[in-house]
């Protein structure tokens, strides 16, 4: 367990609901998101914290995939205005899951597989980037660290869930479900749990 994780368990942690609405008409079961296009997506009501150090963030989800034959964006943060694609992405024609930073800032889990549900937590803390995974929740490994280089939060951008933001190379998520109802992000003492809106 990381120091992060000790310190948040120590203190009573303020719970938020982070409101993601729909965008065209993604498949939505029961908080499960699948069917993914570039109309068909989900998007936070509200911006992501900007100027914020990044010095303690925790990031989790539960998704899977059923084909891995193009690149899927799944979450975007955008931690950066200069940042063009900070979030949790799988490669074309790869069992990998990157969770991407800035560019010198990634890590990567290297042998996924389709059709299997997964448990993902990305943790930045003590100028560290770490990736969890696992196939139930009480069971997660450490599988990839990396130290990195502090830098404040300065985008004022929502979080866009299942594609990302931009007019050409939106990279939808078209294969992958999407737990939605399991998914939240720490930033400081606050934790923001992901919530299907209108």
């Amino acid at each position: 367990m990381s120091m992060f994780h000790e310190l948040m368990m120590r203190k009573k942690i303020k719970e938020e609901n982070f409101i993601i609405n729909k965008v065209g008409n993604p498949t939505i079961v029961d908080g499960v998101v699948s069917n993914f296009t570039v109309n068909d997506y989900l998007i936070s009501a509200n911006n992501f914290p900007s100027d914020k150090a990044i010095q303690n963030f925790e990031f989790f989800t539960k998704f899977s995939v059923s084909d891995i034959s193009q690149q899927m964006t799944l979450f975007c943060f955008y931690f950066d205005e200069a940042i063009t694609a900070s979030g949790l992405w799988i490669p074309e024609n790869a069992n990998r899951i990157r969770w991407f930073v800035s560019s010198n800032n990634n890590i990567q889990y290297t042998s996924m597989q389709v059709n299997q549900i997964y448990y993902l937590k990305c943790v930045i803390s003590n100028n560290k980037m770490m990736m969890y995974i696992g196939t139930t929740k009480d069971n997660m490994t450490l599988v990839a660290t990396k130290d990195i280089v502090p830098f404040e939060l300065s985008g004022q951008n929502p979080v866009w869930v299942g594609r990302r933001r931009y007019t050409t190379n939106q990279h939808p998520a078209t294969f992958a479900s999407l737990y939605i109802k399991d998914t939240y992000h720490i930033i400081d003492n606050v934790k923001y749990n992901y919530i299907i809106g209108e």
